[in-house]
């Protein structure tokens, strides 16, 4: 069984202390749900030095005052970037994360982006319980590499709990 690294590991506590918040904070829809998911994970990116790109995070006083900018491809992407003599260039791209709580149709085309995407951890959260279909997904696509690394973060609305699996391509 393949383990969380230190960054997925924070990502996995981060989601999973979410549904207490929201049965605390009363949260009515996914829209409160989305934005919560954005801004736990960008306080991880911003922590760890990353410029952090999601719509939504105007108004956090700890990001503000970080790299954070607009929605950049996915819903949350970490990016790190490096001086040269002749400027900034982008060095790598930590995370690209896509938050879908609606159908399986729109969970498949948010999935989608993260497939094509080239980044060292690719994070898909949702609310149905389809870890083995975007695994296989995974498995199908062409462009899939040994070792990409995928974390399916899964709410079941049912218990109010999250469910996670870590996925390494074979």
């Amino acid at each position: 069984m393949p383990q969380l690294d230190p960054l997925e590991t924070e990502i996995v506590q981060a989601v999973f202390e979410l549904p207490e918040r929201a049965r605390q904070e009363h949260w009515p829809g996914d829209t409160e749900w989305t934005r919560a998911v954005k801004i736990s994970i960008a306080r991880i990116g911003h922590h760890h030095g990353y410029a952090v790109c999601a719509s939504g995070l105007a108004g956090i006083p700890e990001l503000a005052a970080g790299q954070c900018y607009g929605e950049w491809l996915y819903d949350l992407t970490f990016l790190e970037y490096r001086e040269y003599e002749w400027g900034k260039a982008l060095a790598r791209v930590p995370l690209i994360l896509e938050c879908e709580f609606g159908g399986r149709d729109q969970i498949d085309d948010d999935f989608q982006k993260l497939l094509v995407g080239r980044a060292e951890h690719r994070v898909m959260i949702f609310q149905l319980r389809v870890f083995d279909h975007l695994q296989d997904q995974v498995v199908a696509f062409a462009g899939t590499r040994q070792g990409d690394r995928y974390i399916f973060l899964g709410l079941d609305n049912a218990t109010s709990t999250f469910a996670h699996r870590l996925f390494i391509a074979p």
